[in-house]
């Protein structure tokens, strides 16, 4: 098994997003909690995240309140606290392994197209037997949630493979 170093600090740190669709938001400030030492609240990051970043004179949106956030939103956040991020699509798995022996943090994204949804999470595990182990602001408890390879690898390549990356130690 991987076990993310981080894995008992990202789950003291876990907030739970009740019936928002704040997942990216709250996983923006676990992380921050956690490596920050900070006491953010996943809906204040989410208020905050509404309003865009600019680029030059270009406004970027980060999300579109109470329904969707994009991967470079979440990114910005992080990197806009100190921390460096970068978002990818067409992650490969053995990224996400590397990630995980090198002490980074990956939040994935997953979801569908019919019908439409999408859900951000964050990786702190994974065994050859349980699958895929997540500290997730859907779920109420901060515990490791597990997803078996075949469920993840579906949603996950929905999207396809969309990854945000924090490392640490940079």
């Amino acid at each position: 098994m991987i076990l993310s170093i981080y894995s008992d600090a990202l789950r003291e740190a876990h907030q739970y997003q009740g019936i928002s669709n704040d997942c990216g938001p709250f996983c923006g400030a676990i992380v921050m909690n956690t490596l920050l030492g900070t006491t953010l609240m996943g809906q204040e990051v989410a208020v905050e995240m509404s309003k865009p970043y600019h680029w030059g004179f270009v406004p970027i949106p980060r999300r579109i309140s109470n329904w969707a956030t994009f991967p470079w939103g979440v990114a910005n956040l992080l990197r806009s606290n100190g921390l460096s991020a970068r978002w990818k699509a067409i992650t490969r798995v053995a990224d996400l392994l590397a990630y995980l022996n090198q002490g980074k943090i990956p939040i994935v994204i997953i979801g569908s197209w019919r019908p439409l949804w999408s859900h951000y999470k964050i990786l702190v595990a994974h065994d050859e037997l349980q699958g895929w182990g997540f500290v997730d602001p859907a779920q109420m408890v901060p515990e490791i949630f597990w997803d078996s390879h075949a469920r993840f690898m579906k949603l996950w390549k929905n999207l396809g493979c969309l990854s945000i990356v924090v490392n640490p130690t940079s």
